[in-house]
């Protein structure tokens, strides 16, 4: 098995989907990007600010919001989901929300799934947990309690930080042969 690149993948799974549908309505389907990096909005420390030329403190000096260019997680969750189905065949690829929900009325419910992975795929028969994280992230305590009850129940729990050390990672857990 090659290792593909990002921009591989999608001219693969453009190929897939032109395939797919007919002539006349793909030539509207854009080629999908999968752009992992996003504008992060950053409010500059009142440390940082001065005051203006009219000596105004600083807390009544209009803050201007900076952005930065952060990994985009969720792109690469979906990118992640899109390669397992496309690539390996995987249909039971889904995203696992463990995040908590606003109802009207009662306000914020803490989720329940405190530590799961963001991706559950079964491939060949065996279950494989990816959790995404950008670089420089660390997993938390709860996930390490749930990578460990993963891994000894014979699940697969990989820590995604790039797609080609994804790849890297399914070919030396013998998940997927290396052809």
């Amino acid at each position: 098995m090659t290792i593909l690149t990002i921009h591989e993948f999608e001219q693969l799974n453009h190929e897939a989907k032109r395939s797919k549908y007919s002539a006349h309505s793909f030539q509207y389907l854009p080629i999908e990007r999968y752009n992992l990096t996003k504008k992060k909005i950053v409010k500059v420390r009142k440390t940082e600010l001065k005051t203006n030329h009219l000596d105004l403190p600083v807390n009544e000096i209009l803050q201007h919001k900076v952005t930065k260019d952060a990994f985009n997680t969720n792109r690469f969750t979906d990118l992640i989901i899109d390669y397992l189905k496309l690539v390996h065949n995987c249909n039971s690829a889904r995203r696992i929300s463990s995040e908590g929900r606003y109802r009207k009325g009662i306000g914020y419910i803490k989720g329940l799934n405190k530590g799961m992975e963001d991706i559950q795929a079964i491939i060949n028969g065996r279950l494989i947990a990816i959790e995404v994280k950008a670089p420089g992230d660390r997993i938390s305590p709860d996930q390490l309690k749930r990578k460990a009850a993963l891994e000894a129940d014979g699940g697969v729990y990989i820590i995604a930080e790039s797609f080609e050390q994804l790849q890297h990672d399914l070919i030396s857990c013998s998940i997927i042969p290396n052809k």
